[in-house]
């Protein structure tokens, strides 16, 4: 199998537009296997809360796009 080849790579911090990608990610029981187990939303949500009170949103999410990015 061949793949083309990843040309950029963003990172951006968490957003309130990504939350319900977070309570799933989150959430899946297979994902948190290794770390902890699967999160409620509810304490997603106040995990979240806590965040933002330090002016952080926490873990980055990474964007890969084989496009030729211009900087």
């Amino acid at each position: 199998m061949t793949h083309e080849p990843i040309k950029a790579v963003h990172l951006r911090s968490w957003c309130e537009d990504d939350l319900s990608l977070l309570t799933r990610l989150l959430g899946d029981p297979e994902m948190m296997t290794h770390l902890g187990g699967p999160e409620t939303p509810e304490q997603i949500a106040a995990r979240r809360e806590e965040q933002k009170k330090y002016g952080e949103l926490g873990m980055e999410l990474f964007q890969c796009s084989s496009e030729k990015v211009e900087c």
